[in-house]
């Protein structure tokens, strides 16, 4: 079973009508925050920098947001030369374990972005994970670059070739190798790319701590929400399956009981008797909401989900497991409890026993199919058919718009 591995995402969105300071109004007055605004050169007026986010319910509300400002300003990206760029972790994101740490990063990230102007990274760099192998990101760009043709039918004819997303060279990317002396250097595969302006820039890789991307730069611009996200969405599967499912860890499984009761797992006196009666709860055959948890125990919301990260810390990740407030029943309303309702009925559950994985090292799978539709399975990364389905009604649009 692959290993669900998030990656942070930060598209680059460029526009022209709008000047940034015009732009950050926008974005105040509509109280999206967690932007930055910069000029361009070229035919781009403003570019519009986002935080880091990962693929769960609370970044696509966000960026449904952000869209939201662009379009009600006026912003156009119709002009030859904009573009999109997509930066994607060379790494996990340390904690981000299901959907509820997910969209807890997210909004971690969205506010420190706000709240300091820097990205979170900068700050944190203990949330960055290790980063992928060389021959892993070997692989990502020989996908992309193999598929080359593929890929350019999905993008409009003026982002093919350009001189500012220029197509890797498939055989400078084979003779790229690594060096047995320093296994996290990949500087002979930078030199294989055409530096900034490929279609994979490398650049970011061993950059600042604020970044370690790798960034995607072929996407033409737009300010409509649903083409940005499917390009993101595209980009991770195509990691994510070549991280996870191209490079196969063996796994050596041990069952694991986790503590009776919260006095054995959090001994007084260093632990309160709050934690104790959170833990109780949540290790139960249904387990508890975070409604229920408040009420029992009078702590905030905020208190609560910190009981939950002590918890995952004390016993496993995979030791608790999140029932999201959609498959749980609004005592209000006798319906099941939707995004509306806010996370109080989001439930949580402390398994009595779980599997303790461990994994081994990776190693690459030729038999596995390098298709750029196949589809990677995972939580956060995946193309399922309504995804593949709308990739080939915009290539047979583009065709249709532009015949030979």
């Amino acid at each position: 079973m692959p290993v669900n591995l998030y990656h942070a995402f930060s598209p680059e969105l460029e526009t022209e009508n709008v000047r940034p300071s015009r732009m950050e109004n926008h974005f105040s007055r509509a109280n999206v925050i967690g932007t930055s605004q910069d000029s361009d050169a070229g035919n781009v007026d403003c570019e519009t920098n986002l935080a880091p986010l990962v693929n769960c319910q609370r970044a696509r509300d966000y960026l449904r947001d952000v869209f939201g400002v662009l379009n009600d300003a006026g912003a156009d990206a119709r002009s030859t030369g904009i573009g999109m760029h997509v930066h994607i972790s060379n790494g996990p994101i340390v904690g981000v374990v299901d959907e509820d740490t997910a969209n807890a990063f997210c909004q971690r990230s969205i506010e420190h972005k706000e709240n300091t102007g820097r990205v979170i990274f900068q700050d944190h760099p203990e949330l960055q994970g290790d980063p992928i192998t060389f021959e892993m990101i070997k692989q990502i760009c020989l996908r992309y670059t193999i598929q080359q043709a593929v890929i350019d039918t999905m993008h409009p004819p003026s982002r093919t070739g350009m001189h500012m997303a220029r197509p890797l060279s498939q055989r400078a990317l084979t003779r790229a190798d690594i060096d047995a002396s320093n296994v996290t250097d990949i500087s002979s595969l930078v030199n294989a790319t055409h530096g900034k302006f490929s279609t994979i820039n490398l650049q970011h890789w061993a950059g600042p701590a604020a970044y370690k991307t790798i960034e995607f730069r072929q996407a033409a611009g737009t300010v409509d929400f649903n083409k940005c996200y499917q390009w993101v969405e595209f980009l991770l599967n195509l990691v994510a399956h070549t991280v996870n499912n191209q490079f196969p860890r063996t796994e050596t499984r041990t069952d694991v009981t986790t503590p009776e009761t919260g006095a054995i797992a959090f001994p007084r006196p260093n632990v309160g008797r709050r934690q104790h009666m959170i833990y109780d709860m949540c290790r139960t055959a249904t387990g508890a909401t975070v409604q229920e948890l408040s009420m029992a125990t009078g702590a905030p919301r905020a208190s609560v989900a910190r009981a939950i990260v002590a918890i995952r810390q004390r016993t496993a990740a995979q030791a608790v497991v999140t029932h999201t407030q959609q498959s749980n029943v609004n005592p209000a309303t006798g319906n099941n409890a939707t995004y509306g309702d806010g996370d109080d009925l989001c439930r949580y559950q402390v398994l009595e026993n779980y599997s303790d994985v461990v994994l081994g090292d990776a190693s690459f799978d030729a038999t596995v199919n390098p298709s750029i539709w196949t589809d990677a399975g995972m939580e956060n990364a995946h193309l399922t058919d309504d995804q593949f389905n709308w990739w080939q009604d915009r290539i047979d649009r583009i065709a249709a718009q532009n015949p030979r």
